[in-house]
């Protein structure tokens, strides 16, 4: 079964896309599925370094494209980690011109064969390395934190995203998320946001100083599964492997929101993501995440109930389940119809 390619995108620099497109990386992996990371911002590249894999570089991407190396002999594997993790480094001299829509999607085919999930990490911006990115993608994921200016930016990367009418619809990560600031309305809450960017949530994260830490030592955040970073990013990957996870509490000291069996209290779930939890089953995803269906969704809902049949309005268990992989897609993610 080929695998899965995700854009890691969030049009503003700076909100942890990288970290992100690292950490959920390793989450998956320690998930045991097989997972490629592949730096796309080339004269920038920084995943290698988050990785701590700076020094082990010896071919990259463009290396690959220009016919210099094989795919497999560029890749890099991530040490100290129960899982495979491995990295398609990006050039840190090359002409950015030197990769085309073309011959990216080439590339994440090939890797697509090989592995579970294939992640791009995208150029910050809505330029030529963000289209040659999205070429190769099935999916994508948004990452945005609570200011302003990154849920501006991020709003117009959704409707380029929805545009590309990808295979997969987009999801949307809250990152850095300071419950103090949140809670005293410094912040717009996970509700707002997820209601200005209407895509459907996929988790959050919150900030830790953890990922700084870590980071400089060339370490993943992940890794310390105690630290509250770690628990965002664990917890977004098994909800990409079909599992139902809580939403993380915002509001300290709150306990988990509940949902009825009977779905009565779904007007107050629609508050869960910013001052309990609630849980990512399949029918209630829009409640649980703080947002509305798109038209994506509800184009497809007929294809997504042939796959499984999941829990519906009235609370209902899952049957006729499905592989765990083809669970996600048809849970998580809603197919456009070409």
């Amino acid at each position: 079964m080929m695998g899965t390619a995700l854009v890691i995108t969030s049009g503003k620099g700076g909100v942890g896309k990288t970290t992100t497109t690292a950490n959920l990386g390793a989450a998956l992996a320690l998930l045991n599925k097989k997972v490629c990371l592949v730096d796309l911002d080339l004269g920038l590249r920084n995943l290698d370094a988050v990785l701590g894999l700076q020094n082990r570089i010896i071919y990259t991407l463009v290396d690959v494209i220009q016919g210099r190396a094989e795919v497999k002999q560029a890749l890099i594997k991530y040490p100290n980690l129960k899982g495979e993790l491995y990295l398609l480094p990006a050039a840190q001299n090359a002409d950015k011109n030197v990769l085309t829509a073309q011959s990216v999607k080439s590339v994440v085919q090939e890797l697509k064969q090989e592995f579970d999930f294939v992640l791009l990490d995208c150029p910050a911006g809505i330029e030529t390395g963000f289209e040659n990115a999205v070429a190769g993608a099935d999916g994508a994921i948004l990452v945005t934190n609570p200011e302003n200016s990154a849920i501006s930016d991020a709003d117009r990367i959704v409707g380029l995203l929805e545009a590309k009418q990808l295979e997969f619809s987009p999801r949307l990560i809250i990152n850095r998320i300071r419950r103090h600031l949140m809670n005293q309305g410094g912040t717009m809450s996970v509700e707002e946001i997820t209601d200005h960017l209407a895509i459907p949530l996929l988790g959050i994260v919150f900030d830790d100083d953890q990922v700084i830490v870590t980071s400089n030592k060339g370490e993943l955040v992940t890794m310390k599964p105690d630290t509250p970073a770690a628990q965002g990013y664990r917890n977004i990957a098994r909800r990409m492997l079909g599992d139902t996870v809580p939403l993380m509490a915002v509001k300290e000291g709150s306990s988990q929101a509940q949902t009825s069996a009977d779905g009565e209290n779904s007007a107050d779930a629609e508050k869960a993501a910013s001052t309990g939890s609630q849980e990512l089953t399949a029918s209630e995803k829009t409640v649980a995440t703080d947002t509305t269906p798109t038209a994506s969704d509800a184009q497809t809902s007929d294809s997504k109930s042939s796959d499984s049949k999941v829990s519906s309005e009235n609370g209902s268990e899952e049957t006729n389940e499905t592989p765990r992989k083809a669970s996600f897609w048809s849970r998580l993610f809603g197919r456009h119809e070409h």
